[in-house]
């Protein structure tokens, strides 16, 4: 079954049919032949001219039957013992695959030459689309988005030029190429806008032959009319907030009193600003963690007379381990991870000397998950300054 593979654009049986026809072309037209095959067929076992062995060869097929290299052998040394002294010549054309092949014992009669004749398969050069993602994680109209994705070149040789095109709801949007090294994988740019609110599906595909199915990829978003955010404090503060969330074709920017909280209007919010709470009820706590878990995000801004012991039950119930007392040295920022999504699309050039904060007060984080936690901005004392962590889908 072996010799359905391909080589050359024919299956491997086809190639060693024109082989054996060639070998017997080689040969005079009084010699005799005998073909064998994994069916052991009796008509074979009968000796036949040049014509009539090539006629035989039209009408051999794939067979389900396997037969190692040494029972065939076996086989020819029988019927040549049967009708002649003569020192014959055995040619075995074959893939050799391993599990039937055992070259040592053909070699050990010396009554007979014996001659290998390998049909070899082509390397199946298989590609396929292994993951993809979105540069930012929100989706609004108008936004300029792009999609990664990640293609993997299962084969021994340097594939070049491979197209990678993005549908979105059947119309083609996107397509670029990607040239990968063997057994190595590249990821590819497919950007596009969203035009308008809606839930929408993608299919990212390649062109892969003879392998294609792993050669697509699905996916499906919403775009949201706007971003709609919570704002939660205990006091008239968040000026420096009103200027982010004051666009109000990205953003539905919504104010409420920690006293007066309707935990179902959480649902529709996509992200809950904590400002300067100082008391974080068990209640909050639950219902912050169920929104994070259920795909929504948090920021919190502690106030320095934060109940930490409230405020480190949150954390931690979020993975995002917890908040030290609060520490009064001076320090810069000295790293900023431009390359988060956070950043995305807002940095057009970064300085050398980019002039970043300086820190008089803040809160030492310890004890987050690193795996699940991102730093974003960093002190000079390596401590973290900023830093997000993923929990659930949130």
């Amino acid at each position: 079954m072996s010799m359905q593979a391909i080589s050359s654009g024919h299956i491997l049986l086809e190639e060693a049919v024109e082989i054996a026809r060639n070998i017997a072309d080689a040969h005079n037209t009084s010699d005799r032949f005998q073909l064998i095959t994994n069916d052991f067929e009796g008509r074979h076992q009968a000796w036949y001219n040049k014509d009539e062995f090539v006629s035989l060869l039209a009408d051999v097929r794939i067979s389900p039957k396997t037969r190692t290299t040494v029972e065939v052998s076996e086989r020819m040394k029988e019927q040549i013992e049967a009708v002649t002294k003569e020192k014959p010549r055995l040619y075995i054309v074959s893939d050799f695959q391993k599990s039937t092949t055992q070259v040592e014992p053909l070699f050990e009669d010396t009554s007979r030459l014996v001659f290998l004749v390998p049909v070899v398969q082509n390397q199946l050069a298989n590609v396929y689309i292994d993951s993809c993602w979105m540069a930012s994680p929100f989706n609004h109209i108008g936004q300029h988005q792009e999609v990664y994705v990640r293609v993997f070149n299962a084969s021994d040789i340097v594939l070049e030029k491979i197209p990678v095109r993005l549908k979105i709801n059947g119309e083609q949007r996107a397509i670029a190429s990607v040239n990968i090294e063997a057994n190595a994988y590249s990821d590819v740019l497919l950007p596009f806008t969203n035009r308008k609110a809606g839930r929408f599906t993608g299919r990212l595909d390649i062109d892969d032959n003879p392998i294609s199915w792993d050669d697509e990829m699905f996916l499906s978003w919403d775009v949201k009319d706007r971003i709609t955010v919570l704002f939660i404090s205990e006091k008239e503060t968040g000026y420096y907030l009103d200027a982010i969330f004051s666009n109000v074709s990205v953003f539905s920017y919504f104010r409420a009193d920690i006293r007066k909280l309707v935990y179902s209007d959480f649902p529709a919010m996509d992200l809950i600003v904590l400002d300067q709470v100082r008391n974080i009820s068990t209640g909050l706590t639950s219902e912050l963690e169920s929104f994070v878990n259920n795909g929504g995000s948090v920021l919190l801004i502690p106030d320095e007379e934060t109940d930490l012991n409230g405020l480190n039950i949150l954390l931690n119930e979020l993975g995002a381990g917890t908040l030290l007392p609060i520490d009064t040295s001076i320090l810069q920022v000295t790293a900023l991870n431009t390359s988060h999504v956070l950043f995305y699309d807002v940095f057009e050039s970064i300085p050398e000397n980019i002039d970043l904060p300086l820190i008089r007060k803040h809160f030492p984080q310890q004890n987050h998950q690193v795996s699940r936690t991102d730093m974003i901005m960093e002190l000079q004392n390596t401590g973290t300054f900023f830093s997000m962590t993923r929990y659930g889908k949130g």
